[in-house]
């Protein structure tokens, strides 16, 4: 027969050629996805490195867009929480992160709250558990420095970014949360013990108890009906069932705590935004704010004068985890026709500080270059990326500043007058929050489910690569005080004013609390 032989085993080209690029480029990318680089932070590295030198800028902080070194890292797989690092490297890379935390960190100066001193102390510890070994695994280090960052600090928004699980490490050493009702039915106690200052008596030696607020919500109690209770949050193992309030020691009842392993539901092949209109009522759940998904978001604000004709307006964020505050704000200015003030901003300003902030859309900007999905526009992370170095070659060095309220003008003709209800859970945090903060201010609404996530006093987050572990690194260079309600969030979540984490459309509608 004169047919043509195929050779099974033969490989197309064009999949040879994939073949050795991938082979390549995982030579290249070691086990611990490590720059190859050796360079320190107070050298003059050249532009073809991870940094800028010193010399070109009044920082050794900001990355080089065009280095082949930070081109190879993002094309690296991520390494995990498991990864075995070498226990050296990793104690340098942390030395580097304390002395650009020294710098730009924007709690450190809140001798109420979280001194530099606490910073030393906490990563030196993990800088001398590391430093003692050739290879340690990598989320034993970072779960116990970021429990005890969180457990001293409260700040969520200072973390590793792309470390899948960490969290697991982090549970490990404690910081896990759990959602508790105190004992008190007196409704004349409540007001007291809401106004006296609450303490945990098993953690009188750390910062964190100061943290403690309980607020007084609405739930459904299988006995008595509907009934008012004082709720709080805790993390950590609280050997102690009693929490001080004044002079007065209150139980402890264990109230449905979530699971602190819950993953938040993917957004693949689902709509970030989502509007339905039935009777009365507008419907709308937004699954994430960030730009990524900005045509979606845009569709929100726009759809705005569709949602205010119903009488009813509920906003599901449950297992939203922010983004862009931008969207949230200029949706809510079509409810008020004056200003809302939500608090007020303080931030540090320096060169170190803008170039971290650079440094995130450095890195966006070479996803983009490589074929990776990032979260903005090529053109305007360019903008973005240029008028912040300008702003670095001339930045003055300062200590925290002011720098402005927190607001939303209004532009309504007349104040929406209906009910607001907003749907919120732990893993609704940061500018979802924010979204929050601005709706709680509303005297029509009404915030359901259970607390946030927590992640709302600090943002503006820029990051750090260290060059020895190829750790990113997310450092918050702003704080925010809110007074929209009189407690402290950080860490503890927004409170609701009824407890149904589960709640469904058909209680929503019922429920007389709503009225």
């Amino acid at each position: 027969m004169n047919n043509k032989i195929i050779n099974k085993n033969r490989i197309p080209i064009a999949v040879k050629l994939v073949l050795i690029l991938q082979v390549c480029l995982l030579l290249s990318c070691n086990v611990q996805n490590k720059i190859k680089t050796n360079k320190s932070k107070s050298e003059n590295i050249s532009e073809n490195q991870l940094y800028y030198g010193i010399n070109k800028f009044n920082t050794a902080n900001l990355l080089n867009p065009d280095s082949n070194e930070l081109k190879e890292w993002s094309m690296c797989d991520s390494i995990n929480a498991s990864s075995l690092v070498n226990g050296e490297d990793l104690s340098l890379d942390l030395r580097l992160l304390l002395e650009t935390i020294v710098k730009v960190y924007p709690f450190s100066g809140d001798k109420n709250r979280f001194t530099e001193l606490d910073a030393k102390n906490i990563i030196n510890a993990s800088i001398a558990k590391s430093s003692t070994k050739s290879k340690v695994v990598l989320g034993e280090i970072l779960g116990e420095l970021l429990a005890k960052w969180r457990f001293a600090s409260g700040d969520r928004h200072f973390q590793i970014q792309g470390i899948s699980g960490l969290s697991k490490f982090i549970n490990k050493s404690g910081w896990r949360r759990y959602l508790y009702r105190l004992d008190v039915t007196d409704n004349e106690e409540h007001a007291k013990i809401l106004n006296s200052g609450c303490t945990w008596s098993s953690m009188s030696d750390s910062i964190y108890p100061k943290r403690v607020s309980p607020w007084l919500a609405q739930y459904d109690n299988e006995n008595s009906g509907i009934v008012e209770a004082l709720f709080t949050v805790v993390y950590g193992d609280i050997k102690a069932n009693t929490l001080i309030c004044g002079t007065k020691e209150i139980e402890l009842i264990p109230h449905n705590a979530n699971d602190p392993t819950k993953k938040k539901s993917s957004l693949k092949d689902e709509k970030n935004y989502t509007f339905e209109n039935i009777d009365g009522f507008s419907w709308i759940k937004i699954k994430s704010f960030s730009s990524r998904f900005n045509t979606e978001l845009t569709a929100f604000v726009n759809d705005a004068k569709q949602h205010l004709k119903n009488k009813n307006i509920v906003i599901d964020l449950r297992g939203n985890g922010g983004g862009s505050n931008r969207y949230a704000y200029e949706w809510i200015k079509h409810l008020v026709k004056d200003e809302i003030i939500l608090g007020s901003a303080y931030q540090r300003y320096s060169s170190d500080v803008l170039a971290i902030r650079a440094n995130h859309l450095i890195i966006d900007r070479i996803k983009l270059s490589t074929g990776k999905p990032a979260g903005q526009d090529k053109n305007k992370l360019e903008k973005r990326i240029d008028k912040l170095i300008e702003q670095i070659e001339n930045a003055p060095e300062q200590e925290m500043k002011y720098d402005g309220e927190i607001a939303v003008s209004g532009k309504a003709s007349s104040k929406y007058n209906g009910r607001v209800i907003v749907l919120i859970d732990h893993n609704t945090a940061s500018s979802a929050e924010n979204f929050v903060f601005a709706l709680k201010a509303l005297p029509n609404s009404i915030i359901v489910g259970e607390p946030s996530g927590g992640f709302i006093e600090a943002g503006e987050v820029g990051v750090i690569l260290l060059p020895r572990t190829g750790l990113l690194w997310g450092i918050p260079t702003k704080r925010f005080d809110f007074n929209v309600i009189n407690i402290r969030t950080e860490a503890v979540g927004i409170p609701v004013d009824f407890y149904a984490p589960n709640i469904t459309k058909k209680q929503i509608e019922d429920l007389n609390v709503m009225q």
